[in-house]
């Protein structure tokens, strides 16, 4: 716990302070002089192992904590929801598992969070801060779902959706009636052009007489049948 009201003293003796080079919100950032108050935890690239100590929870003044790229197991502290005053937390690259507690979402103060590359899995919670973070935070967990991922990747209440098999054309009692229709459509649809035609040309050239000996001869015809039908009627 630290006592801001104090006077902020810088780490080191009069003639020399320290500096350090740390991760901050993602960014590498060298601080020539160190405050007292300013409380962070930069562990990351080197090869801690096992699980990370519940006991980091009662670190209420921390304001940055970064363990990425260890070979760090197990799920992550819900004792991290502790942290009141977090700003930053990096746990990215490590072999972290299980799902992502709710209690973080407890953390007001959280404007960068990177969990990526890990294996984590579930859905990730919904509330405060974790609902202004993006994809890049949650990158390499396959089994993770919910906003911001852009797919519901794993989950299993979605129902599976099995393909319908296709009728052939020939099968689909519908096409049958289908084709019918259009073949007699097709018909009367060239039976009226034609007579469109022959209706236009007879009007252009008024009755030629070629036309008209066949219609004359039809109707002879027509006429010396009926005629002798009528005879062979009265013997």
């Amino acid at each position: 716990m630290v006592d801001e009201k104090v006077e902020r003293k810088y780490m080191g003796l009069s003639y020399y302070s320290n500096s350090v080079t740390i991760m901050l919100k993602g960014n590498e950032v060298l601080f020539p002089r160190i405050l007292t108050i300013f409380m962070t935890i930069d562990s990351s690239h080197n090869k801690f192992r096992e699980e990370i100590p519940n006991v980091i929870g009662k670190l209420h003044g921390l304001r940055l904590f970064n363990l990425s790229h260890n070979n760090l197991i197990s799920n992550i502290p819900s004792s991290l929801g502790n942290l009141c005053f977090l700003e930053s937390l990096n746990l990215s690259s490590n072999q972290l598992s299980c799902k992502i507690p709710s209690q973080l979402t407890s953390l007001a103060f959280l404007c960068m969070l990177n969990f990526s590359q890990n294996h984590l899995e579930g859905r990730i919670p919904q509330d405060n801060q974790f609902e202004t973070f993006e994809n890049s935070s949650y990158n390499g967990n396959l089994a993770l779902r919910g906003f911001p991922l852009s797919e519901e990747c794993g989950d299993v209440n979605t129902p599976q959706l099995h393909p319908t098999p296709m009728l052939h054309k020939e099968d689909d009692p519908t096409f049958a009636s289908e084709f019918h229709f259009n073949v007699v459509g097709m018909g009367y649809g060239c039976e009226m052009v034609l007579g469109l035609v022959m209706g236009y040309l007879m009007f252009l050239i008024r009755k030629p007489k070629w036309f008209v000996r066949i219609a004359e001869g039809k109707r002879q015809k027509k006429g010396k049948r009926s005629h002798k039908s009528g005879d062979t009627m009265e013997e």
